[in-house]
């Protein structure tokens, strides 16, 4: 993850900066408010706090030394005053009730133990605190030409994190004690001219595992059967569009 730090988030269309952003917003940030990132990446979440609230005092983890290399360097360049440090979620080094607000986009499924996640992110919120989350529901099955793609010239990889959806969610914030959030559930539209720019853009988030474990081969292979395999997805406007629907929970301690 460190390698595709200075791409996470901005290759293409930017999804994970627009969920990123969108739950800031449902969220609503309370003025002068403590804020913890989980899993921020490079701060997308974190600067979209300082443009509604500049006031709120904002922190921000994530386990990759590259990315909180790269979060620290584009909140200096935007001149967002915010301290993004090296850290598990799932064992937090701060005090008990630190925060206002905890915040982690598309993230918690990725957690090896996310029960253990939402336990930490419970302790160090403040009485009354607010945690908000959001995954990835159901995915855009015109894209399932891909992965079979994906599954047949990509080696053979171990699943990373967890598989869930809104029922699975409710359940994991209800065993840390949290009180029954408020969801909504939305479809992205995320958009790309042809194979190549998706091609492009997914340097920059989770499919650059699939990506880099191909040898030269599969991969020349991959990007010359990548168009037949996206045409499902092409609507009237020429595009290629992918609408996966997005879960975001908001909860109080």
């Amino acid at each position: 993850m460190g390698r595709a730090a200075p791409f996470y988030g901005f290759g293409g269309s930017g999804f994970l900066t627009s969920v990123a952003e969108r739950l800031v917003r449902l969220v609503g940030v309370r003025p002068a408010a403590s804020v913890l990132d989980v899993a921020t990446g490079p701060a997308v979440g974190l600067t979209a706090v300082h443009e509604l609230f500049p006031d709120a005092s904002l922190h921000g983890i994530d386990l990759s030394e590259g990315m909180v290399a790269e979060a620290n360097r584009r909140l200096l360049e935007r001149g967002v005053k915010a301290a993004v440090e090296l850290m598990d979620a799932e064992a937090l080094t701060f005090p008990d009730e630190a925060f206002d607000l905890v915040l982690c986009a598309s993230a918690l499924q990725q957690f090896p133990h996310p029960d253990a996640a939402l336990v930490e992110f419970r302790r160090v919120l403040g009485r009354g605190g607010r945690v908000g989350i959001s995954i990835f529901g159901d995915h855009d099955a015109r894209w399932e030409g891909k992965d079979r793609l994906v599954a047949e010239l990509a080696p053979r990889m171990g699943q990373v994190g967890q598989t869930f959806d809104e029922s699975k969610l409710r359940a994991a914030l209800a065993r840390a004690g949290f009180q029954e959030p408020h969801v909504v559930r939305e479809r992205l539209d995320v958009q790309y001219a042809d194979a190549a720019a998706w091609l492009d853009a997914s340097w920059g988030h989770g499919e650059r595992r699939a990506l880099d474990a191909m040898d030269e081969g599969s991969l020349s292979q991959f990007r010359s059967r990548l168009p037949d395999a996206l045409e499902a997805a092409r609507e009237e406007d020429g595009k290629l569009h992918w609408r996966p629907e997005v879960i975001y929970a908001i909860s109080t301690d």
